[in-house]
């Protein structure tokens, strides 16, 4: 009975409606008051006047229900949706027009992402983020080594915690890959991406660095950033 209340609930509006809690909490507003008199909250937004959103939103976040999941070739679409809006905005001040749509069309036609799902580990949060994970093999010191392969997080998502989200659900599933056994986690992240005070944040360090042709004539100008877990 409470799934299908819950499920009853537009989508759309439970995404600004976490959002919006999501922001509240950060300000400091009190988690108990913000139980009892949601509609407060819920009327700073004029479409979002149901005290019923609010719930559907409240029990997302207070109970953490994860909605990451693991993606699959059905998510296609989905995916290259989100990558045509954050995966140029990331770059558009970075990289050429002309590597800019190669890259699109490297990393994210149709063709390109259903290979890369033959050996790699999709995640997705239906149109707020996607990630992917890649086996990369033994280290020398016996350790196993994961890359972190993509991490975006649609603009008005970013600092919602989706993106350390989805980043503990690739580590999760690294660890659970190598037996709980200590690995390296590796990532390849333009020099000029503002996304590097991200990953430092959580923890990775620049380990090497370099300038990786891609075809064409294009480099990939990166950090690899490590983390030892």
């Amino acid at each position: 009975m409470l799934f299908s209340f819950f499920s009853k609930v537009s989508h759309e509006y439970e995404k600004t409606g976490i959002l919006i809690i999501q922001k509240s909490l950060s300000e400091g507003e009190n988690v108990a008051g913000f139980l009892l008199s949601p509609c407060d909250s819920i009327r700073k937004c004029a479409s979002l006047d149901s005290p019923t959103i609010v719930l559907k939103a409240v029990f997302l976040c207070i109970f953490a229900v994860d909605m990451i999941r693991k993606a699959t070739t059905e998510d296609i679409p989905a995916i290259r949706a989100m990558a045509d809006v954050v995966f140029r905005r990331t770059y558009r001040d970075i990289l050429s027009p002309e590597q800019l749509e190669y890259m699109m069309d490297m990393m994210y036609s149709e063709e390109s992402l259903i290979r890369q799902m033959e050996n790699d580990a999709f995640y997705i949060e239906d149109g707020q983020g996607y990630a992917s994970l890649r086996y990369d093999g033994m280290m020398d010191d016996g350790r196993e080594r994961f890359h972190l392969e993509k991490l975006y997080v649609m603009p008005e998502y970013q600092k919602t915690g989706l993106g350390r989200r989805l980043f503990d659900k690739i580590a999760d599933e690294a660890r659970i890959a190598s037996g709980g056994n200590p690995f390296r986690l590796e990532l390849n992240v333009n020099r000029a991406n503002p996304a590097l005070g991200f990953y430092e944040h959580i923890g990775m360090r620049k380990d090497r660095s370099g300038d990786f042709p891609i075809g064409s004539g294009y480099y990939m100008n990166d950090y690899i950033m490590a983390i030892d877990l």
